[in-house]
């Protein structure tokens, strides 16, 4: 997983496929090509990091091309093999790249789970909602103090 990466817990050499290209996958795309991995991002959107702001997203995607990073856009991965990872291209062939390590960076939700469980513990609890699209900063602090409020 790509947070763990991220965090330190997990070292990874070698050629690496990233499997998702959003914020998470971009950052540790980066994280990776400055150590000087050899680093492919396979994406089904059209461009990177979608999910962030337009300025942060266009320094991101310098940063990866800085990094020596290959990006695949508008692939679907369909396979994930010992070696390899199977996908289908923009143009609907299939292809296969060979992989040393293949990380997942394919976002994240709230556990529903923990919520109850908390709860159940005498906790009290605010889910904050999932964010599926990209929102203003306004839109975040307003939810964050709403939630704050509440308690």
């Amino acid at each position: 997983q790509a947070v763990d990466i991220l965090s330190g817990s997990k070292e990874v050499k070698g050629k690496i496929v990233i499997i998702g290209g959003g914020n998470i996958g971009v950052q540790t795309a980066q994280h990776l090509g400055k150590k000087g991995a050899d680093i492919t991002l396979l994406e089904g959107r059209r461009g990177p990091a979608f999910e962030v702001e337009q300025i942060t997203r266009k320094l991101l995607v310098e940063r990866l091309k800085a990094c020596n990073v290959t990006t695949l856009f508008k692939c679907k991965a369909t396979a994930i093999n010992r070696d390899s990872v199977v996908y289908i291209d923009q143009g609907g062939k299939q292809c296969e790249l060979d992989a040393d390590n293949i990380v997942l960076a394919l976002g994240m939700e709230t556990s529903e789970g923990l919520l109850v469980d908390l709860k159940r513990e005498g906790y009290q609890t605010i889910a904050l909602e999932y964010c599926p699209s990209q929102r203003t900063v306004y839109e975040f602090m307003r939810q964050g103090a709403l939630a704050a409020r509440s308690i």
